[in-house]
């Protein structure tokens, strides 16, 4: 290898780190001093647009791990194999020179961070930008032929995956201006004690574990009515804030403890008048649902994301978020009298997908936040969103608004009001919004279609013990995905609750006079009914055969 000072550069290296930690460099070795080091641990040829990498600081001769990563290769001749024993080591300026395409793009938060305490805001953004990151692109060189290569290539829509990605592509500049009491972004426990009731204390341990490879944002409390669970929560964070019970302690990813001193927790909640004193000692409560006054609030909250951060992350977030529940074409936001953007209906108004692309603040001082968002299209004129859609709407903007820099909320049964599918789309959409802004959430409910949103880890059952006394219990039911009525079976005992359709069932079948009758009778019930009654029409047909 020859002799080559790298420092405060961008460099790949292929299947080999070219300088242990803590030891020396070779005398004729390269000089990696103050250098981000990408390693590449496979072949070039691959069904994908990218290869995984491992990312590293040299700092002197010490090195340290940052995390995976993915580079875009696209080779000049697309028979040709990167080859993983040639083990020198290349600036991303001369690999560059060698290749079509050549980008890196780190897609999560807690690597950027990483890389900006180690490197320094500077020195980091300056070593990305020497190695095409895409983030780092996208914040401070928009209009660089590389993004334009990486979008027209359809590379970027192939490599920008998963949520978490997503919202790394448009947060680095945020990332790097943030505040250093910014709320714990890597939150997985938290342990409190909680005065439930007078004298009454309860262990209550909140996990925020990994589900199908990623960090599970939520955990849910599921009881049913008249068990405590919005005593639960009230209680909750009345410890969190150390009004009462023996407080709370927060654990970060790495174990170590973490401070919540200075954030309140927000608190969604179809009864305020039950927050009132929590409220009134500094927590946020808002009320759910989509009462007319509710709805009216969406324009000015979607004024103050578009307001809120000259990066236009909470906005474009929001917009990718919602755009599974609505088309963001069609959402028009008022304003007063017509501006440069005016979506050119009978009404002076911006469509919010123009207003998520940086507009000027005096086009945001023009929203009219007095009248009510609309909906519009060629095809279908003016329409209304359904009750559901709106609740999802407004529920999302107020998670942005109130958790842009992160944010414990405690989310009183959401699913009241709503359709069971909407109840799904509500929690998807929370779930993405938690990720989005590196939030964490807990929901008490009573519906079995919230809790199977979750992995079994972050699920709870409110019940009772043997002294009926309220109780937390652990479920040994996969509940992620699993079956909404074996989630009801489970938690609440369903199956020994008779059913209205069972008695009907057992009121047809005794009527049978005889063997052949009943056999008649059994094939026009189930001709009749659903999965479950026709479960229940066999069970008693086995019996009676017995």
């Amino acid at each position: 290898m020859d002799e080559t000072d790298y420092a405060n550069d961008a460099v790949v290296v292929f299947g080999f780190l070219p300088v242990p930690a803590d030891s020396d460099p070779t005398p004729d070795g390269p000089k990696l001093r103050r250098c981000l080091v990408i390693r590449v641990d496979e072949e070039m040829y691959t069904s994908r647009p990218f290869l995984f990498v491992n990312l590293y600081w040299y700092e002197g001769f010490s090195s340290i791990p940052l995390g995976k990563a993915k580079l875009i290769l696209r080779p000049k001749d697309s028979k040709d194999l990167i080859n993983l024993n040639d083990r020198r080591v290349r600036s991303f300026t001369e690999l560059r020179k060698n290749v079509d395409i050549a980008a890196l793009f780190i897609g999560n938060r807690r690597v950027y961070r990483e890389l900006l305490k180690a490197a320094g805001n500077e020195l980091a953004k300056r070593v990305l930008l020497r190695a095409s990151e895409l983030a780092a692109l996208h914040a401070f060189h928009s209009s660089s032929r590389a993004l334009k290569q990486i979008r027209s290539s359809g590379f970027l829509e192939g490599v920008i995956s998963s949520d978490e990605e997503q919202f790394s592509f448009l947060s680095l500049r945020k990332l790097m201006e943030e505040d250093q009491r910014r709320f714990p972004p890597d939150i997985e426990r938290i342990h409190a004690v909680v005065e439930i009731s007078p004298r009454k204390l309860l262990t209550v341990n909140l996990q925020f574990y990994e589900a199908l490879r990623t960090v599970q944002p939520l955990t849910v409390v599921i009881g049913a009515n008249g068990v405590g669970k919005t005593r639960l929560l009230i209680a909750l964070a009345r410890a969190i804030m150390g009004k009462g019970g023996n407080g709370a302690t927060v654990f970060e990813r790495d174990g170590t403890p973490a401070s919540l001193k200075g954030f309140s927790p927000i608190s969604f909640t179809y009864e305020k008048t039950l927050w009132g004193s929590l409220a009134r000692a500094g927590a946020r409560v808002i009320a759910l649902g989509v009462a007319s006054g509710n709805w009216r609030s969406l324009g000015r909250l979607l004024q103050s994301l578009a307001l809120a951060d000259k990066d236009d992350f909470s906005i474009k977030a929001f917009c990718r978020v919602v755009s599974d529940v609505v088309a963001i074409n069609d959402m028009h936001i008022p304003t007063v009298g017509r501006t440069s953007l005016d979506a050119g209906g009978a009404q002076p108004s911006i469509r919010l997908i123009d207003l998520s692309n940086g507009p000027s603040n005096e086009i945001l001082a023009a929203v009219d936040a007095a009248r009510d968002v609309y909906f519009e299209s060629e095809d279908k004129g003016r329409y209304h969103p359904s009750s559901g859609q709106r609740s999802v709407l407004l529920f999302t903007a107020h998670l942005y608004a109130e958790a842009s820099n992160g944010a414990l909320i405690l989310i009183d049964e959401p699913e009241n009001h709503l359709h069971p599918q909407f109840v799904s789309i509500m929690m998807q959409t929370l779930r993405r919004t938690l990720v989005a802004t590196e939030s964490r959430a807990v929901v008490v409910t009573h519906s079995p279609f919230v809790v199977r949103e979750v992995d079994n880890s972050a699920v709870l059952i409110l019940g009772k013990d043997e002294n009926a006394q309220p109780a937390l219990y652990r479920t040994t039911l996969q509940t992620l995905g699993a079956d909404v009525s074996a989630i009801s079976d489970h938690i609440f005992r369903d199956s020994e609750v008779k059913k209205a359709y069972e008695r009907r069932i057992d009121e047809i079948l005794s009527e049978a006079t005889s063997d052949l009758e009943r056999s008649q009778l059994i094939e026009e019930v189930e001709a009749e009914v659903g999965r479950d009654a026709e479960i229940y029409v066999r069970l008693r047909a086995a019996e009676s055969s017995q």
